[in-house]
């Protein structure tokens, strides 16, 4: 949840809805059958596809805009990420890759 929104997946697009009225404000940028962590201090999403890529996704309620993408594993995942700290973690049943991340004011 951000700032009366919700932010899921509908399908395999990304999706936004206001929580006041339940109407939807967004559908946009296809991940599959991806899963989402929302940064809510940083106003993004951190998004890992269905394919193994992350990607970074402004959480605005009103225009979809992927602020980066690269791949971060081999094969389908269903797995949610795992941010513990500035560490980031992502998995199938393959493999597994751990990011260090910058964190803000570090």
């Amino acid at each position: 949840m951000s700032e009366g929104h919700a932010f899921a997946f509908d399908g395999s697009l990304l999706a936004c809805i206001g929580l006041e009225n339940g109407k939807r404000k967004l559908k946009d940028g296809r991940y599959g059958n991806g899963q989402l962590v929302l940064l809510h201090d940083q106003g993004v999403l951190l998004v890992l596809s269905e394919e193994g890529d992350l990607a970074l996704v402004a959480a605005t309620p009103d225009q979809f805009t992927e602020l980066a993408r690269f791949p971060a594993i081999k094969d389908k995942t269903w797995n949610h990420p795992v941010l513990v700290g500035d560490v980031l973690l992502v998995r199938n049943g393959q493999e597994m890759a751990a990011f260090r991340l910058s964190l803000a004011g570090r």
